[in-house]
């Protein structure tokens, strides 16, 4: 099977109108600016994809080697959860600070594709264009979806000193992970994630065109969708030697001429 991120990219150029930007400006890119992937939907959205290409396992080594030169790693076979509680008062604190080692990758993404959905609107001259970042995670077991939630939805509603949102730009997120998966009697079913900033969640078109595009990816790779977000405490690393097969489906939602206002979007500066 292809890759995920090869998947992806097949996927996107076979919606009807969708349009790659490096194939739009292969003559006349801007020089110093690194733009987003793709149009679609007229020029209404703009998609940012990002592939976490390398599993953070060496933050959790890291992290546990500073612990044993400090003569605070016990000996024997824990759980993470069973170890941080014999560490000692501060177990809390320390998976914490652990949770940041790992996820900081997705605070990074969300950071560099506000700046490439803000370039790619001057580029194009389409500021009211919705901003959706698309992340792929095909092998990255540390970062479960759970905790890529959460840490999502933090970077996407961190706010400037004057009150603004620091990452204006983007309206959604997709979280795609291929990296773990809930094993039933009959199928495997893998994460999907959606996360809007508070500018997101006020634009109707962005909970839609969200909806419209993860059934409509279902489909591209023959299986079903449900929205079933409380089964992420249940995922566990997937056996890429077991087929994938997702679990329902419908139609790409492009349609929306209220879909956003001048006055939800952000500071073209920032």
């Amino acid at each position: 099977m292809p890759s995920l991120k090869n998947r992806f990219e097949q996927f996107i150029l076979s919606i009807e109108d969708a349009e790659s930007v490096d194939n739009l400006l292969r003559y006349s890119a801007p020089i110093g600016r690194n733009l987003a992937d793709f149009l679609t939907c007229d020029r209404r959205v703009i998609i940012e994809q990002k592939s976490i290409e390398v599993n953070p396992d060496y933050k959790i080594q890291r992290f546990f080697e500073k612990l044993a030169s400090e003569g605070r790693l016990p000996q024997g076979d824990f759980s993470l959860g069973e170890l941080l509680n014999k560490i000692g008062p501060d177990g809390e604190r320390l998976f914490n600070e652990l949770r940041e080692r790992v996820t900081r990758i997705l605070e990074d993404v969300v950071e560099k594709s506000n700046k490439q959905i803000r370039d790619t609107k001057a580029a194009f001259q389409i500021p009211e264009a919705l901003g959706v970042v698309i992340i792929l995670n095909e092998n990255a077991s540390l970062i479960f979806p759970d905790l890529a939630v959460l840490r999502l939805f933090d970077a996407v509603r961190k706010r400037r000193s004057d009150g603004k949102l620091r990452y204006a730009h983007i309206h959604t997120v997709i979280l795609i992970s291929e990296a773990h998966a809930l094993e039933t009697k009959d199928a495997t079913m893998l994460g999907m994630a959606t996360v809007y900033s508070d500018s997101g969640n006020e634009i109707p078109f962005a909970t839609r065109f969200a909806q419209g595009f993860s059934e409509r990816w279902a489909a591209f790779n023959g299986a079903g969708y449900l929205d079933e977000g409380e089964l992420w405490d249940n995922l566990i690393p997937r056996d890429p030697v077991k087929p994938i097969v997702i679990i329902r489906s419908s139609a790409f939602e492009c349609a929306d001429p209220q879909f956003v206002g001048k006055d939800q979007v952000g500071d073209p500066g920032e």
